[in-house]
This record gives structure tokens, sequence and C-alpha cells, in this order.
């Protein structure tokens, strides 16, 4: 509305007859604006002209001029108040997307007042006209037919006002391959995920952003009005092999919390588990969306609503499941864990003997068990499932995968040998060989090296006889034996042992408890048929020497004392007198010369 809208006013002669009565003059109808409801709604109590509240004639005679200058104050009111509260509201308009702001309530009341006006004015020109027209009333009546117009396209504006929740349409589930927006495909994770909440091989979340545009990607202009969102979020033809691990709830092979978009075509093939949570599933952890031509094979675990493609579901249709739930308590199912049967849930299948469909209860053609060899026979079934595979890993670290066909047993005598581990032994962990019908996954366990072990016989005071220092791992062990292999004779004490070390790796260290009656002790160790004495030490009470056998004899003895040490020193003490007395004599006989 950029100009004024011409009014033409045709004026009768004085002297014309009259065709009509003169109308009785009715009171100025009161505006009362109240809020509503709707942010469009128009405000109750804005007057809408009816013939009632049309200006009255009175007489024939009036100020042509006076009634022209009325005229020209209703046109400028018509125009300036629609006008200013028009461009208010496209003002405003432009900065919002969708939704009208309650602002429009006053924009209503400003506009309500400005009509208020148009018929007081036109009042005011009823009581100057002085002569009844006809062709006057009919102009006035144009005029009030345009008002009427103005208003009502203003107050049903509000009809076409679409509901905040149908202005955003997800068309996750309508993919194509070759659409390349909004979406996540062919990806594979084989690392260890782990999380709080919301945990997923492939995405944690698939939820819309907030509300606020955080990243200012949509641009509005003076003409953007009304706008509908379509959005994509999808993952597909991706392959989660790692282990995924949560504290809470929300925990999925995929994806742990599915709001909006669609998983299609992905597989499931790590574990997962939620440490204390709920919402656990080969899939998706939560589902509210769709998951479509999906297969999981794995091992569950958590504490409630546990599925094998989804722990809480809705839309779950052509998926394949062959799974394992190792710990939980309720709402558990090879399909999915929570879920209305009647919603879009179909083409389900999954391994006989694996946990029943949905909350522990199976549906023909939506959560249906199949014999393995029934289950084989769908040509779109992903390779996962046509052998059994058993992982062993070491320290996070892929050692090797054994395959072997479904229900074979494994020859514990073709384990790999665990990796070496300084300072550590290490050992598998134990696992069922026998008829396999699952996949596992077989851990090194490593355990520190123990330096020292102690003999079970022990003396009076409870000291173990024996002590060997070496390189052991938890288990092993020595035997400590008494044998008679010592030729012993009545001034030799002895006590001959034989040690056997099972496990552990040499050279050793032995400590052995000297004997109560051995004051003086050595240490021989039998070899070649020959008992041969060997260095150490006493520390403490324990005799103190080293071997490098793992089983060997020794004897701890204590000689007589040798006389050789008595016999040297007496004769050193002969010598000695000697040496004094022939010195005596020398100088005796040197005084005897002089003298």
């Amino acid at each position: 509305m950029s100009q004024p809208v011409p009014v033409t006013v045709r004026m009768m002669d004085p002297g014309s007859p009259a065709t009509t009565p003169a109308p009785v003059a009715t009171p100025t109808p009161t505006v009362t604006p109240e809020p509503t409801k709707s942010p469009l709604a128009w405000p109750s109590g804005v007057p809408t002209i009816d013939p009632s509240a049309l200006p009255q004639i009175s007489d024939y005679n009036f100020d042509k001029d006076a009634a022209e200058s009325e005229l020209n104050k209703l046109q400028d009111n018509v125009y300036n108040s629609t006008s200013s509260a028009l461009d208010s509201m496209k003002n405003t308009l432009s900065n919002r997307t969708s939704i009208f702001s309650s602002r429009i309530d006053s924009w209503h009341t400003a506009l309500s007042s400005g009509f208020s006006s148009i018929i007081s004015e036109s009042r005011t020109l009823n009581n100057m006209v002085d002569s009844k027209s006809q062709l006057l009333l009919d102009d006035f009546q144009a005029i009030t037919d345009e008002l009427n117009v103005i208003g009502n396209i203003i107050t049903t504006a509000d009809d076409d006002v679409t509901d905040p929740d149908e202005l955003v349409t997800d068309i996750s589930d309508e993919d194509k391959e070759t659409d390349i927006t909004g979406k996540v495909m062919n990806c594979q994770n084989k690392g260890k995920i782990y999380g709080d909440l919301n945990v997923g091989g492939i995405a944690g979340s698939m939820s819309r952003e907030n509300d606020l545009d955080p990243e200012d990607d949509i641009t509005l202009n003076t003409t953007s009005m009304n706008f509908r969102y379509q959005q994509r979020i999808v993952i597909r033809k991706s392959e989660n092999k790692g282990v995924i691990t949560g504290k809470k709830d929300c925990i999925g092979g995929i994806v742990g919390n599915m709001v909006l978009g669609s998983v299609i075509s992905c597989i499931g093939d790590g574990d997962v588990t939620s440490e204390g949570g709920d919402m656990v599933g080969g899939i998706a952890g939560f589902s509210d969306s769709t998951i479509r031509e999906s297969s999981a094979k794995c091992a569950l675990s958590g504490e409630n609503q546990i599925g094998g493609i989804a722990g809480s579901g809705k839309s779950i249709k052509n998926c394949y499941s062959m799974i394992e739930i190792t710990e939980g308590t309720n709402y558990l199912g090879s399909i999915a864990g929570k879920a209305d049967v009647n919603d879009d849930i179909s083409e389900n299948y999954f391994v006989e003997g694996c946990p029943a469909g949905i909350d522990g209860i199976s549906y023909e053609e939506k959560a249906q068990p199949l014999p393995y060899g029934s289950f084989l026979c769908f040509d779109d079934l992903p390779v996962i499932y046509q052998n059994i595979t058993l992982t062993f890993m070491a320290d996070d670290r892929l050692v090797t995968t054994v395959t072997l066909s479904y229900g074979e047993s494994f020859d514990p005598t073709k384990l790999p040998k665990v990796p070496e581990k300084k300072g550590y032994a290490g050992k598998w962990e134990d696992f069922n060989t026998s008829s396999l019908t699952f996949d596992q996954t077989i851990n090194a366990v490593y355990t520190e090296y123990l330096s020292t072990l102690a003999s079970s016989e022990k003396d009076d005071n409870g000291k173990a006889l024996a002590l060997i220092e070496g390189t052991f791992k938890e288990g092993d062990r020595f035997l400590l034996t008494d044998i008679d292999a010592y030729p012993e004779d009545s001034k030799t004490k002895a006590e001959c042992k034989k040690i056997s070390v099972l496990n552990g790796t040499g050279p050793f260290t032995v400590r052995y408890l000297i004997p109560d009656d051995i004051e003086n002790p050595e240490i021989e160790i039998y070899d070649n048929g020959a008992f041969i004495p060997v260095s150490g030490y006493i520390d403490g009470s324990y005799y103190v020497f080293n071997v490098d056998k793992q089983e060997f004899i020794f004897a701890c003895l204590e000689r007589p004392a040798s006389l050789l040490p008595v016999f040297c020193s007496v004769a050193a003490g002969v010598l000695l007198i000697l040496l004094i007395v022939l010195r005596i004599i020398k100088r005796k006989k040197a005084r005897a010369k002089q003298s």
C-alpha cells in the first residue's frame, strides 16, 4: 500500500427528492481488545462495519467543504493506521522463520484503534450532513466494504499457520545410496570405545541440533516466511567390530541414542556393554525412528532393555540377529528388549536358541526364531553368520583368530602361544571349547612374576625350611624331600635334601634353614657321583648358595675340627722357644771372649 486510495464524493442537489427516510443515529461501538490464543488471531472486540454503524444523514443541508475535509481525514486514518501496522508486521517477520511472535497482539490493537477512529470520524460527518443522499450512502458503503476486506485478510491469516511440529519433516527413510547430504556411509570401527552415555560405534546420538541455529546456516531476507524443513540423518552400510562400553543408558553397536533418522544396512559385530544402565543394543541402544536391513552378531550386557537390534525400538524391519545376552534383568530380546509389536516391526529373524524376540516373546514374521540351517538360507544374509570365530587378544591386540563351523568343538592343544610380557606370566582365560554356537573373544591374562617360593615344610617356630628365589608365576611351587645319600660317619653331622622346582626359570638362589645341631655349616651338592662343596654364606638363620638346575641334591653338614692347626701352633711355639735359647747362648759366648 504505497499510495492513498482516492475517494470520490458525489454531491446531490439539495432540491432533489428524498429516496430514503433519514436513518436514526446509533451509539458508537466500544472497542475492547483482548489477548488471543493464536499469535495471529484477531483481537476480540475489533469492530466490523455493519449498516448500524454507517454514517447517518439527518437532513439535506450540509457544508460541502466541511464534508470533503472530514472524508479526507477518514481516508488518511484508514491508510496511515493500516499501513503502519502492516509495515511493522513485515519488518518483524523478516527476522522470523515460521512462527509469528506474540507482539502481533499489539499490532492488532493499534489497527483496532485506527478503525475506531475511522468510525468516530464518520459519525462526526453524519452530524454535518443536512440532507438525505442515497448516492452519498452508497459511497460510504463502498468504503465500508473495502475496510471489511482489509480486516478479513488480516483476521484470517492465522488459518494458514502451521503447527510447529509440522514444520519439520524427517525424510531419512527415503534415502537413496546416491544421496550424499546428512549421511554417514561405508564406515567401519574396529577400536574399543568407552563413554558415559549415548555411546555408539559409529555415532553417539542421532538427533536435531538445537533450534537456535548455532551455525548460522539459515539465510533470511525480507520475503522469508513460513519455512518448511526437511531433515535427513542417515547411517548406511557401516559396521562396528570394536568393543563398545558405556557407564549409563543408550549404548549401541552403531548408534547410542537414535531420536531421528534411519539406520540402513548396517552390521553390529562387536560386543556392547553398559556397566550400570539400560537400553543396550547390537545396532542401537534407543531408537525412536527406523532401523532396517541391518544385522547384529555380538554379546550384550546391561541392566534392562537389552536387544539384538535395539534395546528399545519403534520401527524395525528386515533385520537379522544372532546374539548372546551375558547379563541383564528385564526386557531382553534377540530383536528388541522393549518395543510395541503394533508399531512398524516386521520381517525380523534370529537364530533359534538365542533369547526370544521381543521381551521374552517371539512373534511370527515380526520377531521370529529359525533353526541355524534355515537362517542361513536368506540371500541377503551377511557373511558374519557363516562361521563361528574365536578371537585371541593380548593387551587389546589381536593375536590370531580361529574359524570353526557352527557346533564344532575346539581342540585345546591348538591354543596359540601367549605373547611374552616382561616381568609377567601369561595364560589364556578359561573358555568353553565344546559344541560352539557363538563367537568368543579369549583374552590373555597376565600376572606379575613372583620372586620367591617357600617350602610347605616349616620348623617349630613356623619358619620355612627352604626358600628359592627366581622367576615364578602364580601357582608355581617346589618340592623339598628328605634323602639318605650322604656317607655320614660318627664324627660328621649332615642333613641331605632333594629340591625339585616344578616350574620357573633359573638360575636359583637357595636359602636353607640351618639345623639347630649344626654350628659350623657347609653345603655340598651331589654331582657326577660325588658331593662337591659350593661357596655360600650365612645370612641370619639361613645358609645361602646358588644353583642352576631345577632338580638337585645337597647336604648341609658339619665336620669335626682338624688337628693340623693345633700341631702347627705347637710346632711354632717350640721353634720360637729354641730360637730364644740359641740367642741367649750366643750372647753368653760373646761376653766370655771379651773377658
